[in-house]
């Protein structure tokens, strides 16, 4: 079973950005990171995959928080996701986006609206 939270905060704390989640509707045992990214372009949204409980949670980012994400890695700034009271860094988060902005570049298959804002943000084209 697979759950989707979303991102609906951000927080620049201790060296760290912090995305913060809505909660999840069970009680969290063991929280780790997959190191594994994917799109949803109807959502215009960059899904990073965690293991709850062993199962997979989808933590979906959204074109508003973006551009933490871009400064982050410009920074090299650790990324932790917040879910409740459990923290889990993003391992993979700088190479999982990176491959897939050049997949998506000037590729149109993932929608013009997708493919323009993470054209916009990750690459600074107009």
């Amino acid at each position: 079973m697979s759950n989707r939270i979303e991102v609906n905060g951000t927080e620049w704390k201790e060296g760290r950005l912090y995305i913060k989640t809505e909660a999840l509707n069970q009680n969290i045992e063991t929280i780790e990171d997959t190191g594994q990214m994917i799109v949803d372009s109807d959502n215009l949204s960059f899904i990073y995959i965690i293991d709850v409980n062993e199962a997979f949670v989808y933590v979906s980012i959204t074109e508003p928080y973006w551009n933490d994400i871009k400064e982050a890695k410009e920074n090299n700034t650790n990324v932790v996701a917040l879910i409740g009271e459990h923290e889990v860094q993003l391992e993979n988060i700088f190479t999982e986006l990176e491959d897939l902005v050049e997949n998506i570049e000037g590729n149109s298959n993932y929608g013009e609206e997708f493919m323009g804002s993470v054209e916009k943000i990750f690459l600074n084209k107009a």
